[in-house]
């Protein structure tokens, strides 16, 4: 017995990744999986969209058949369920419905980065998955983590007026974060039931390439592991913070954010 609870603590949280492929590395897939492994964690990956792109332009987005993303998802059991899944790039519009789904029948932590575009402005997802993303999937999920620009799309969208009527009419916590914006700091705030948490940090001159897929991953991690919310945010945005330190500069004006570990 002692043997068996020393291998159950020891046991690695798998994270599961649904997302688009960059295959630059910069952001989506790729820079989810090298968060959940730098965190010691074990990745897992399906994806949503494959696509045709640089760290300077997005040429084209191929959405993933929403049947092959739901046959992937039903071998995820046993030995291979997840603990937690980080949503990104939705791809096909029937993608959330398949997502939806399948977290009714495994409720686990689940986090969405609602992005649309990727880093040099081109749509990632098809016309229509914001729509349904937000009447099947939203009230589902534990976290969604909109800078301002995709936290207008999402209220334009459902009708709600701001991120606190959002987060009380779907259910679900909304962490809208700052670095979108052109303030001195950059201010996170995060809407649950009980209220508003606030988290602010001097910003860093450059333009930095992951930043949304690093913070939603290193969340979705820290959920898995069983923080609560409120810790798991503080922890997805402390790790955020050290790896936008440690970037690198990719190209004029554009940093790569490095991996950099417990």
């Amino acid at each position: 017995m002692k043997t068996a609870r020393v291998k159950l603590a020891s046991r690695r949280r798998r994270v599961l990744s649904i997302a688009g492929l960059d295959p630059s590395g910069g952001a989506g897939s790729l820079a989810d999986l090298g968060v959940i492994q730098d965190l010691g964690e074990q990745p897992q990956a399906i994806i949503s969209a494959l696509t045709v792109q640089s760290s300077a332009q997005l040429v084209r987005s191929q959405p993933v058949p929403p049947l092959m993303l739901a046959q992937q998802l039903g071998q995820l059991r046993g030995a291979d369920a997840p603990d937690a899944v980080k949503i990104g790039a939705l791809g096909h519009p029937q993608t959330a419905s398949v997502i939806a789904s399948w977290l009714q029948l495994r409720p686990i932590p689940a986090v969405w980065d609602p992005v649309q575009l990727a880093s040099s402005g081109g749509a990632l997802n098809a016309v229509g998955a914001l729509e349904q993303a937000c009447t099947q999937l939203l009230h589902q999920i534990d976290l969604v983590c909109p800078n301002h620009a995709e936290l207008e799309l999402l209220l334009r969208t459902t009708g709600r007026r701001d991120a606190a009527d959002l987060a009380r009419a779907y259910g679900t916590a909304v962490l809208v974060t700052g670095g979108d914006q052109r303030d001195a700091d950059v201010h996170n705030c995060l809407f649950v039931a009980g209220g508003v948490h606030h988290w602010s940090w001097p910003r860093r001159t450059g333009r930095f390439r992951g930043t949304g897929c690093t913070l939603s991953s290193a969340i979705a991690v820290a959920l898995a592991r069983g923080l609560d919310l409120l810790n798991a945010v503080a922890a997805g945005q402390d790790y955020t913070q050290r790896a936008i330190a440690a970037a690198q500069v990719h190209s004029p004006g554009l940093y790569l954010l490095n991996r950099v570990g417990e």
